[in-house]
Formats: structure tokens, C-alpha cells, sequence
């Protein structure tokens, strides 16, 4: 009776090994098949040529649907299938290819399904949101973003996208200057190739490539200048302001708490203005850019500034 149960038991046992290794040779199957679809991605390029691109988006998007199919818990081909939508679209081949918005959203939203923390897909899904005129559901992705990587500076770069595309020049700046502050090495040809389109007609922000510096002027008709009235970042960060006031002015400052903070320099006289100028290069500990006042001397009216940040 013992050896009967024992041998029941040794059948069980390898019954249940059997059936688990049937279930990691398919896993393995599974996943290796969905790998080599996906891996033939890395040798397609997309062509310069026009006409050759349907045939080039029917060819990677058919890949990644082929790579879902053995692979539907991969966050990453979800993500991978909605980034060439996206591209197809901005090509122009929405019809040729009968891509449905609704398709995008939802390869978007399976992707973070499977991989909550993954800011990058909340931007992209913000940003094709944003293009399709969704405004709240796209900032709301963009701050779903922001709270998951508060440091990275492509989530500043997307909400800069994306207020330049809604004309909200001030909070455009704002998160252009937070992507410089949180990027140490971040360099001009980065911030050149990801926001050129953007801001090239643009009337406040302005890049200039021999200087390489994002420029912002206004116009503020006014005798006293308040940085917070412009949406700047409560950060330290390196700027040059250059003022023209109307004529008599003797002295323009940058004030802190109604006390002096710093002079900036007379620099020329121009047909009615004249102009003074300031390197803000370095900060006492407590004080930060949004906390600056710039007030002139006699009062005189501040027709206009520009703020210049090198990247």
C-alpha cells in the first residue's frame, strides 16, 4: 500500500514538472518568436524617398503586430506599434493605411497599462492628444509625466511642444528653462534638432544658432518689471537681461525684497531708448530668478527686454 501511494506521488511530481516544463519551453518559444519579429525593426530605415515610404510603414507596423501577437505583455511593442501610427500620420498616410486615432490612443494606453511608470509613453500620448486638439486629456498626461520623472528634461521639452502649440508663449519658456535646468549635459545641438520646428515662428522665443542662445523678448510698457508676471521658474538660472527704457533714465536695477540686488550696466543709446545690460551668472543662496524685480531710475517706462539664455 505505501509503494502503490508512493508511486502515486512520484506520478504526480513528475506530471507536475512535465506540464511546467512544457510551459517554459512554450514561454520560450513564445517570446523568442516575438523577438525575432521585433529584431528585423533594427535593419528597416525609414526612406528619404516619398514614394517608398507606405510600403516601409505597411512593412514595420505589420512587424510589430506580428511580435504582439506572440508577445502581448511586451509594453514596449505596444509602444513601438503606436510610434509608427504616429509617423505614418504625420506622413500623410492616413487613409492608404486606414489608421484610426482611436487605435493610437489605445496602443498608447495598453503600453502603460503594462508598464505604469514609463513617463515617455504619458508624453506621447499627451502629445498626439494635444495635435488632435484634446487640450485637458494632453496635459494631463503631461503632468502624469512630470510627477513620474519631475527631473528629466524631455517632459519639459513636450509640455514646451505643447504650450507653443496652444500659443502659451509664457509657459512654453517656463518649461524650456526647466529642461535646462535639469539636463547638466545638455548641449545646443539637442535642444536645436528637438525644438527647432517649433519655435521658428514664434513672436517671443527665438533661437540663435551662431550664439547658440534661446532668446525671449516683451514689451512691457511699463516702469516696473516683475518676473513672476512672466511665468519664470523659481530656479537660479544663468540669464543675460538687456533693457531699453525710454529716456531720462539714470540707473535700472534688479531689486529683491524692495532692496537693491544688482545694478545693470549702461550699454548705448539708441533713438529715444537707452539700453543697459546685465550677466546674471551667479546667485546668493535664498534668492532666485522669480523672486527679481527690475525698477528703474527716475522712473521711466521699460519698452523692452530681452532675456537670453545660453544652452
Amino acid at each position: 500500500m505505501k509503494e502503490k501511494n508512493f508511486d502515486t506521488t512520484l506520478t504526480f511530481i513528475f506530471s507536475g514538472l512535465a506540464f511546467f516544463l512544457v510551459l517554459l519551453l512554450f514561454f520560450v518559444y513564445v517570446n523568442s518568436r516575438a523577438d525575432m519579429f521585433y529584431s528585423k525593426l533594427d535593419f528597416i530605415t525609414e526612406p528619404s524617398i516619398e514614394a517608398a515610404k507606405l510600403d516601409y510603414y505597411r512593412t514595420v507596423i505589420m512587424l510589430t503586430s506580428q511580435a504582439l501577437q506572440y508577445n502581448g505583455s511586451n509594453a514596449s511593442y505596444w509602444e513601438k506599434k503606436a510610434d509608427y501610427l504616429v509617423a505614418a500620420l504625420d506622413a500623410g498616410l492616413k487613409e492608404p493605411l486606414a489608421i484610426n486615432s482611436i487605435d493610437v490612443e489605445n496602443l498608447y494606453k495598453k503600453a502603460i497599462s503594462l508598464n505604469p511608470i514609463n513617463y515617455e509613453c504619458h508624453l506621447k500620448l499627451g502629445l498626439f492628444l494635444a495635435n488632435k486638439g484634446n487640450k485637458k486629456l494632453a496635459e494631463e498626461e503631461f503632468l502624469k509625466a512630470v510627477e513620474l520623472h519631475p527631473t528629466n528634461f524631455m517632459t519639459y521639452l513636450y509640455l514646451a511642444k505643447y504650450y507653443i502649440r496652444n500659443q502659451d508663449e509664457k509657459e512654453a519658456l517656463g518649461n524650456l528653462l526647466l529642461a535646462l535646468c535639469y539636463s547638466p549635459k545638455f548641449n545646443w545641438y539637442t535642444f536645436n534638432n528637438i525644438m527647432k520646428d517649433d519655435i521658428v515662428n514664434l513672436k517671443a522665443i527665438s533661437l540663435n544658432e551662431r550664439e547658440q542662445e534661446l532668446k525671449y523678448v516683451i514689451f512691457p510698457a511699463a516702469e516696473i518689471f516683475d518676473f513672476k508676471s512672466q511665468k519664470f521658474p523659481h530656479r537660479q538660472i544663468p540669464i543675460k537681461i538687456r533693457v531699453y527704457a525710454k529716456r531720462p533714465v539714470s540707473a535700472i536695477s534688479l531689486n529683491y525684497n524692495g532692496l537693491l540686488f544688482r545694478h545693470l550696466h549702461w550699454k548705448e543709446a539708441v533713438p529715444e531708448l537707452d539700453v543697459y545690460e546685465l550677466d546674471l551668472d551667479a546667485y546668493p543662496p535664498h534668492i532666485y530668478l522669480d523672486d527679481l524685480l527690475i525698477v528703474t531710475n527716475p522712473s521711466a517706462v521699460i519698452e523692452k527686454i530681452e532675456f537670453i539664455f545660453k544652452i
